[in-house]
């Protein structure tokens, strides 16, 4: 299962991804760069919860706050 969440993108924030066995997050390599924390948060949520399927495949979102 894959782990999402918010993760700082140079002067930005994209959403993160790995999985529960290898903790390093790496930014998903076709969710574009927010602004803001909660706007790359509300991403990482909906992608978890599989509401952009052809981005990733759905898992469990994770608080990086």
């Amino acid at each position: 299962m894959k782990l999402y969440g918010a993760i700082p993108s140079g002067e930005g924030w994209t959403v993160g991804r790995c999985s529960k066995e290898y903790r390093d997050m790496h930014a998903v390599s076709n969710v574009r760069t927010f602004a803001t924390f909660d706007e790359a948060d509300r991403c990482a949520r909906e992608i978890a919860s599989g509401k952009f399927p052809e981005l990733a495949t759905s898992g469990e979102y994770v608080n990086m706050r």
